[in-house]
């Protein structure tokens, strides 16, 4: 998940006993952030941040076979957009020409090029300081674009 505090995004991670936001970015580290190795750590509580919530990017691909998906979401790790295109993983199946990863999963890398539409999903569970159940707000991007937010919402890149 993502937490927004005093104007910053931050991963935020949560278990039973505690809640943190985490960076990489001294910048965005205050006094109250414990630094380790590469990260910047911080207790917190949810009335402190003002939104929290999660990204998905969804993509429009025809690959032109039959029964395939148009519309695809595309997995957080971090080698899923590169500048040689974007990881599809198919799920139902084994599609033709595409890579078997496992029993009925597949893979393939299409370029950019191919994409005709990204749209990015933010699904929010706290905004603008209001707790929501729900609240799911859609952005469409130019596919241009994709690279860039994916790694400005990718965890590692907080």
């Amino acid at each position: 998940m993502i937490a927004r505090y005093k104007e910053h995004e931050y991963l935020y991670a949560v278990n039973r006993r505690r809640k943190e936001i985490i960076t990489t970015k001294s910048q965005k580290a205050d006094m109250g952030f414990v630094h380790e190795g590469k990260l910047y750590f911080k207790e917190i509580r949810d009335e402190d941040l003002s939104d929290i919530f999660d990204v998905e990017f969804w993509i429009t691909y025809r690959s032109d076979i039959p029964y395939a998906p148009e519309q695809w979401k595309l997995s957080n790790e971090k080698s899923v957009v590169t500048n040689d295109g974007v990881l599809l993983v198919f799920t139902e199946g084994v599609l033709p020409g595409w890579n078997v990863i496992g029993k009925n999963v597949c893979s393939s890398r299409v370029n950019i090029s191919e994409i005709s539409g990204v749209r990015m999903c933010f699904l929010y569970k706290k905004k603008n300081g209001s707790t929501c159940d729900c609240l799911i707000e859609e952005r469409s991007i130019a596919v241009s674009e994709l690279k860039d937010y994916f790694d400005r919402y990718n965890k590692l890149a907080l």
